[in-house]
């Protein structure tokens, strides 16, 4: 008998066998009690004790199979039993088996986990019984929706939490983050020093148009990612990497680390469907917008995620390929762990998809499960969450739909932020739900409200598994005021700042430890320092006026405070230039302004909103940005500015003109080693950081 015989009749024999009561699914999850750790999250509830259990029931129910087979087949194949055990690939085939009858759910050959069922985010979000809970649901918002649009009726929610009522609900164990001071860094391999994207998490990694890795250049378009070589003070093409899409297909944004490069694009299937018998007579009657009733022609939006190794970047080779269903949001990348953040429509495709197929979105083909979906009071869009390990880069690690309205996320070393404004509240609300990513398992954390809306990007942070959050909230006459709120570990809220800087608005912000920066402004550009090393009771330790404001803070060793914004008139409010600022924080009770530059005439800059456009290096003593100035006949110029950090006033290294034809929102300034280095989409141009920065070289992209 070959082994492959052998293991036929045992699987045969195997499928025959009356599994114990005892270990059913059901009983392994009663022995585990499952429910007590749903009832202690603050254990840390990891899988190793579990994983221990799982795998020696594993191993008792294999070993059970093999002796009622080995009852019913010749001794002789003994040796054919070793023999198959020793082959790897069918021995893991067997393990399967038994680990699938066993139901470890989504647990990973490779990792062994047991993954802990999804809890609800407290009342904000709430993980799904069942595909029919989630049809449902879908359909009844439908209804609603349409009831709305016929008879033109304002919707309310059936019970509005008064202005102020936090919500601190279930929460999950995480370990504690690492400290993020937000400073950017130089990248290091062994001696060589080059410049990283400007992230807004510290350990953090955000995807881009235009990375190095300190010996290449890599700049993405639409269509393809060109490989630059630039070493030896020379700019040369070494390579091209097109994925294999379609014509309709567009590169989004790219990562390169550790030998990998991870490719971003957003992919359209179009298909035509009969739609008439989607609509029924009621469905043509309510609305004239349907009046093409018949075929019609119907694109799918999904994201697409290519991994490469570039160990040999003349050679690429594609090492994984996965598909998520959605139109791209965002993405981070965390060591080795990638998170993909995709919007799909789903509420959309209930009155348009025949039953229930099709509604809800797959993942490399694999539809969601109705336990990984997330439902809202009125959420009709999918945010669709998905985690990969680059190991295997074409598999899931963990994947969740949240159902919402609409959400701004920010994302720490370990957990993941949605917030949104509910301007049908008194004053609006910020609502905020906890997602923990360990490992790259998603589970939530908790929710909680808090009044006002997040204004910056940089007013939310998580240091130590609490949160602060900066926000502005409105009174009943539209007079604004600005606030400071700390959520411990279960966002519960531990203690607060309200009612500061009355009639103003936050423009910028940053943390700093336990210390917090930002600023407000309507005539004057206030800076205020406030101590929140006390989670219970914050303090306010200083607040500087000068003209103007930034719009962009950024830390500058540890005693030091970069703005980027703009000068003002403080009589007229009249905009003079964009301005840099150096404040002195080394006594946060007493900062102080070093000094100020103000580029006249110059009335925009990407990188005061995007801080990817920004080069901020203190241990390059570089800071470089682009600037757009209005000439007299009101057209625009551009032009790259470079300055360093001298003797406590602001140097101006390089004032470069820059094209009409290239796209200024993409350009990056790269330092490596003593080259600089403008890159765009459209050409890179380097320039000797040595030698007052003549250009070295200039090579246009094809």
């Amino acid at each position: 008998m070959t082994d492959k015989e052998l293991l036929k009749k045992i699987r045969n024999s195997a499928d025959a066998v009356e599994i114990p009561e005892s270990l059913s699914p059901e009983n392994i999850h009663k022995t585990l009690d499952i429910s007590s750790i749903k009832a202690n999250p603050k254990h840390n509830w990891h899988i190793y004790p579990i994983q221990r259990t799982i795998s020696a029931a594993a191993v008792l129910l294999f070993c059970l199979l093999l002796s009622i087979v080995s009852s019913k087949i010749s001794p002789n194949t003994d040796s054919s039993i070793e023999t198959a055990q020793r082959n790897s690939s069918e021995h893991e085939f067997l393990m399967e088996e038994s680990i699938q009858i066993l139901d470890t759910s989504q647990a990973t050959a490779e990792d062994s986990l047991v993954i802990a069922p999804k809890q609800d985010a407290g009342t904000l979000y709430t993980v799904a019984k069942s595909y029919d809970e989630v049809y449902t649901y879908l359909a009844a918002l439908y209804e609603e929706e349409t009831r709305y649009v016929t008879s033109g009726a304002i919707l309310e929610s059936e019970e509005d939490p008064p202005a102020g009522d936090y919500i601190a609900v279930e929460e999950s164990a995480a370990e504690s983050l690492m400290e993020d001071v937000s400073i950017s860094k130089s990248a290091a391999n062994s001696s060589l020093k080059y410049s990283t994207t400007n992230l807004q998490t510290y350990g953090v990694d955000e995807s881009d148009r235009i990375k190095t890795d300190g010996k290449y250049i890599y700049t993405a378009t639409d269509s393809k990612v060109r490989i630059t070589d630039v070493t030896n003070e020379k700019l040369t093409p070494v390579g091209t990497i097109t994925p294999n899409s379609s014509a309709t297909d567009r590169i989004l944004e790219i990562y390169v680390d550790n030998g990998k490069l991870l490719l971003i694009t957003q992919h359209y299937e179009t298909s035509m469907e009969d739609s008439s018998a989607t609509y029924s007579s009621e469905d043509i009657a309510y609305t004239d917008m349907c009046v093409d009733i018949g075929y019609s022609i119907n694109t799918k939006c999904q994201t697409m995620l290519y991994t490469y190794d570039i160990t040999n970047p003349e050679k690429p080779t594609l090492k994984g390929t996965f598909i998520q269903d959605g139109s791209y949001y965002t993405s981070r990348k965390i060591g080795n762990i990638l998170y993909l953040f995709t919007n799909q429509e789903v509420y959309t495709n209930v009155a348009y998809k025949e039953g229930k197929n099709g509604i809800i979105p797959c993942i490399n083909n694999t539809t969601i499960p109705y336990e990984n979906i997330y439902l809202s009071e009125q959420g009709n869009a999918g945010l669709v969450l998905s985690s990969i390990n680059l190991q295997t880069p074409s598999e899931i690690v963990d994947n969740v739909m949240i159902l919402h309205n609409y959400v701004d996320i920010y994302v720490g070393p370990d957990s993941i932020y949605l917030y949104n404004t509910d301007y049908a509240q008194p004053n609006s609300l910020t609502e905020i739900a906890g997602f923990s990513m360990e490992n790259g398992f998603f589970n939530a954390i908790g929710a909680a409200s808090v009044p006002g809306e997040i204004l910056d990007t940089f007013a939310i942070h998580e240091s130590n598994r609490c949160l602060r959050i900066l926000t502005t909230s409105y009174d009943d006459d539209y007079l604004e005021s600005n606030n400071l709120y700390l959520l411990d570990e279960n966002m519960k809220l531990t203690g607060s700042l309200t009612d500061i800087a009355t009639g103003e608005i936050i423009y910028s912000a940053r943390y700093f430890g336990d210390t917090v920066y930002f600023v407000t402004y309507k005539n004057t550009d206030p800076l205020f320092v406030v101590d929140i090393s006390d989670p219970a009771s914050p303090k306010m330790l200083a607040e500087l006026k000068i003209t103007g404001f930034s719009e962009y803070l950024h830390f500058w060793g540890e005693d030091k405070l970069l703005g980027i914004g703009y000068e003002t008139d403080p009589d007229t409010n009249e905009t003079l230039g964009l301005k840099l600022a150096m404040f002195d924080i080394s006594n946060p009770t007493k900062p102080e302004v070093l000094y100020t530059t103000v580029l006249t005439d110059y009335f925009y800059s990407p990188a005061l909103y995007d801080y990817k456009c920004i080069l901020a290096d203190a241990s390059a003593n570089l800071i470089g940005f682009v600037g757009e100035y209005e000439n007299e006949d009101y057209t625009s110029t551009y032009d790259y500015f470079l300055f360093s950090w001298e003797n406590d006033e602001f140097i101006q290294k390089m004032k470069l003109p820059l094209s009409d034809n290239i796209n200024h929102n993409y350009l990056r300034g790269i330092y490596i080693q003593d080259t600089f280095y403008i890159a765009s989409t459209e050409e890179i141009r380097s320039f000797n950081r040595k030698d007052n920065y003549n250009e070295i070289d200039h090579l246009i992209l094809k």
